[in-house]
């Protein structure tokens, strides 16, 4: 009879355990540039092409489409990708105007950390969290710790799509004396931060309706979520179309949110 190796025996027992989700980190680095209104993009691209040798960046090849905030996206595929994007970033911030704004977006992935014991802090979890994934702690953005009836907390964080998939290789982190469960969440929908409404970003909202001074909270507009200090959650969007509105626009329960993501 052949004994099972450990790779078997290991295979064999996380039979039936349900894959923990991971997202594929993108092929191509980016650089942003975002301009303000009354400026023209043709001619800060032809500003960059004139003092800028992409051939010196050793960038020999790359892509151009426009944002969804209007905004120019510049692409580079390849290893190297990230240092290229880099480097190319810092010559524009170099040469074009301060209203022109230049941004090295990577991909993020929002979790959850469950099963945290009353000792540890946000902060020894952002500290965890960087070293586990070889980041810099301003990279890492955390929220309040929520504490469970059964005394464990759980606490959301946000962090770049690299870190996340090192993190969700076992789905654990050890932070003090205490083993949390690590999990992915769903990512949330596009939404536009004028109307509130899902599917496009205020750049290109055609709707009548201005939410932005609104809290979102409770759905006044007579303060903003920061000076909130309503007692219940309520859910405008969601009240307008008739549906239960007990809840805060945009968590989980909201009907708007559940339906983007069936």
């Amino acid at each position: 009879v052949k004994e099972k190796t450990n790779t078997q025996g290991k295979k064999e027992a996380n039979k039936g355990k349900p894959q923990q989700p991971t997202r594929k980190p993108p092929r191509s680095a980016a650089v942003t540039v975002t301009a303000k209104e009354g400026l023209s993009y043709a001619d800060i691209l032809r500003q960059a092409r004139e003092k800028i040798s992409l051939h010196e960046l050793g960038i020999e090849a790359s892509k151009i489409r426009k944002g969804i905030n209007g905004g120019l996206i510049i692409e580079i595929p390849g290893n190297n990708g990230v240092q290229k994007a880099n480097d190319l970033a810092n010559k524009l911030k170099e040469i074009l105007p301060d209203d022109v704004r230049i941004n090295r977006p990577t991909i993020r992935s929002d979790m959850r950390i469950v099963g945290l014991d009353e000792s540890i802090t946000k902060e020894e979890i952002r500290s965890r969290i960087a070293d586990l994934g070889g980041c810099n702690e301003d990279e890492i953005k955390v929220g309040e710790i929520r504490w469970r009836p059964n005394g464990l907390g759980n606490i959301w964080i946000q962090c770049p799509l690299c870190v996340a998939n090192t993190i969700m290789k076992t789905g654990k982190i050890k932070v003090g004396w205490t083993v949390a469960r690590a999990e992915i969440l769903t990512p949330r929908p596009l939404q536009c931060y004028r109307c509130w409404e899902i599917g496009h970003v205020r750049y290109s909202c055609t709707s009548s309706t201005d939410r932005s001074q609104h809290c979102y909270k409770c759905g006044s507009s007579t303060h903003r979520a920061l000076e909130c200090v309503a007692t219940a959650p309520k859910c405008i969007i969601c009240e307008e179309k008739g549906l239960s509105s007990n809840h805060r626009l945009g968590s989980p329960v909201c009907n708007m949110i559940k339906n983007t993501t069936r």
